[in-house]
């Protein structure tokens, strides 16, 4: 999970201390952060802050979401296959606990399913049924 230098901000969840490889450093991270990557430990969420400097204003026009109907679809088609709800779990995680809205690339995040709907960042296995890399750098 390699997030680092990517305007993140908010708490740093302590679910992280269970990824086995990780790196959030440079990011606008609030304070305390977990154990397991602070300055005592690894380092790998550092720096953090008490107050969180207001991130630099993302270029271009702010994307407006779209409603999604719940009605059923008037022909039977089959789904793609989707990630395991706990893989999709995770990463909504991360997007509420780091400010994913004022991320500066969050394209199609929350939209569905990470892989069938091209979550920015977000790459799948070939049978898109597993995340294999997550890579939010700017």
């Amino acid at each position: 999970l390699y997030l680092q230098t990517n305007e993140l901000s908010g708490q740093v969840p302590d679910w992280i201390c269970t990824v086995s490889t990780y790196d959030l450093t440079d990011n606008l991270f609030s304070c305390p952060l977990p154990s397991c990557c602070s300055a005592a430990e690894n380092g790998l969420c550092e720096p953090c802050y008490s107050s969180v400097p207001a991130p630099a204003p993302a270029p271009g026009p702010v994307p407006i979401p779209v409603p999604v109907s719940l009605s059923p679809s008037p022909s039977p088609s089959p789904s793609p296959p989707t990630v395991p709800s706990s893989e999709r779990n995770a990463l909504v995680a991360l997007y509420d606990s780091t400010n994913g809205p004022d991320w500066t690339y969050n394209d199609n995040w929350l939209n569905g399913d990470p892989c069938s709907e091209n979550w920015y960042g977000v790459e799948c296995d070939s049978e898109v049924q597993h995340i294999e890399i997550l890579s939010l750098g700017s």
